[in-house]
């Protein structure tokens, strides 16, 4: 399952199917989701830095 797919299933959940113990997971899927997100802008931020040599374009990466 694609990280969209899961991200359709989340948001189409009704709250009233959602036991306490599942709760649990879905908030872990949820931010494992988030994080994975972040780390990818990150690691192209990272990227993008180290291709540089220009100060100017440095700072501008930077202010996204």
């Amino acid at each position: 399952m694609k990280k969209l797919d899961i991200k359709e299933k989340l948001a189409n959940l009704s709250l009233g199917t959602v036991r306490v113990s599942d709760a649990s997971c879905l908030f872990r899927l949820a931010m494992t989701l988030a994080n994975t997100r972040l780390a990818n802008k990150t690691y192209k931020l990272i990227k993008e830095l180290n291709s540089s040599d220009k100060a100017d374009e440095i700072i501008r990466l930077l202010k996204k």
